[in-house]
């Protein structure tokens, strides 16, 4: 991700029925803006860590009033973990492992961490997570692959034309 000393950029203005909307970064003193938004306005939900983070930010020109945004940052996954199931029985093992992993999170600065199990391992592997600490979190995990600009755009020109 581009480092904090670049000015946040203007992607652009876009005329919408509701009126004239800008898209464009926040800049890092401008990112409690997202305190008057789901879920950040929720007294439970904190604003994340912005080191790594970058806030993509639509709002009505004349109001003020935010219409959307997207948050990006870089995060570490703690994953896989695995233990053969000959020594899963023995958890001091699991637990000098998990000591000094995170032993290294701590000492990268790193504020949380994310790992995912596949769903037909959730039975052996979720207990051992909870143990170690990991919190479950609801809904679906996705991803997208970041690909060239060219491809990208070959891509959408293809999903278009097959709406058309």
């Amino acid at each position: 991700m581009p480092t904090k000393t670049e000015a946040a950029q203007d992607v652009g203005t876009v005329e919408l029925p509701v009126g004239m909307v800008e898209i464009r970064e926040l800049s890092p003193e401008e990112y409690g803006i997202l305190a008057t938004v789901p879920p950040f306005n929720d007294p439970g939900v904190q604003l994340p860590g912005f080191d790594h983070t970058r806030v993509l930010i639509a709002h009505d020109v004349d109001s003020g009033e935010v219409a959307g945004y997207i948050c990006m940052y870089d995060t570490v996954h703690v994953e896989p973990i695995w233990v053969s199931p000959k020594y899963r029985k023995r958890p001091s093992l699991v637990r000098r492992m998990w000591t000094g992993a995170l032993r290294q999170l701590r000492k990268s600065n790193v504020p949380q961490a994310w790992g995912i199990i596949n769903s037909v391992d959730l039975a052996d592997n979720l207990p051992m997570a909870t143990r170690l600490g990991f919190k479950l979190i609801h809904g679906a995990m996705v991803y997208i692959p970041v690909l060239p600009e060219e491809v990208q755009t070959e891509i959408q020109r293809r999903l278009g034309a097959d709406r058309e």
